[in-house]
């Protein structure tokens, strides 16, 4: 039995509906500012995760350049004379496998289907060029990573380096960058095709024909290996991505004059 309420006690039992209101409106102020904090953290730890990968990916190369004396070719798509460093090929993993210990690819498989160290995980949360494009009969994967080693060889006709000190050369003789996060710029004859990225700090809309956007505003940083070893970070207050500097910000284009160029920075 419950006891009797004496005198002078109160009656109530429960929180009246403005205490409901003002609790219910502390928690929603307080959502609204860790919310953000927790976004942060989770790009934080989605970009050291990616950093990881590459760092993986270009010890690979230097393990496969001191067992074969040069680092792995690059796809060298003959439809276009030159090399394209977004454009990763079976091949290509493939010669790095035995030293990540994946498995050997066919070229057929989904882009969810590589082994995770091949994919840039903010990549690999935008449901964009899943298959295996093909250009010329040649196959390859859109993987968020760019192969930036030996695109200043003679052979790569329609490939100008625009940063030397950056480019990796074939047989490691000098500091270079082995891989990195995509980060283009692309046109299509005298018509801008805009920027392509996966590291971005808000939501972008693709053109999903292209897989360009026409800002670049929303992207936030760019992973690169180098061959020391290093895995470095840049982000807007390093890289101008102007598209009036272009010529002089990136670090190589890949193009045949009025048909199309790709401009890659690293």
């Amino acid at each position: 039995m419950g006891r009797d309420h004496q005198p002078g006690e109160s009656s109530r039992d429960g929180f009246t509906l403005v205490e409901l209101l003002v609790v219910i409106g502390i928690i929603a102020v307080l959502v609204a500012i860790l919310l953000p904090a927790l976004s942060k953290a989770r790009r934080s730890a989605v970009n050291t995760q990616c950093a990881n990968q590459l760092r993986q990916l270009g010890n690979a190369c230097q393990m496969y350049l001191n067992e074969q004396h040069a680092y792995p070719d690059p796809l060298f798509v003959a439809a276009v004379g030159g090399d394209a460093p977004s454009a990763v090929c079976a091949s290509l993993l493939n010669e790095l496998s035995p030293y990540l210990r994946t498995p050997t690819l066919t070229g057929a498989e989904l882009t969810t289907q590589l082994p995770p160290v091949f994919v840039c995980p903010f990549r690999a949360e935008i449901d964009l060029f899943g298959q295996p494009q093909n250009v010329g009969g040649f196959a390859y994967w859109l993987t968020g990573y760019v192969y930036c080693a030996r695109v200043n060889e003679v052979g790569n006709v329609s490939g100008t380096v625009l940063r030397a000190a950056d480019i990796a050369d074939m047989r490691g003789k000098h500091r270079g960058v082995l891989w990195a996060d995509t980060l283009m710029y692309s046109t299509s004859g005298a018509t801008p095709l805009g920027y392509s990225f996966f590291h971005m700090s808000g939501g972008i809309n693709f053109n999903s024909s292209s897989g360009t956007s026409s800002t670049y505003q929303p992207w936030s940083c760019q992973n690169r290996a180098w061959s020391d070893g290093s895995v470095d970070t840049v982000n807007s207050a390093d890289v101008n991505l102007n598209a009036n500097v272009v010529a002089t910000s990136a670090a190589y284009v890949c193009s045949i004059p009025g048909v199309f160029a790709y401009y890659y920075y690293f």
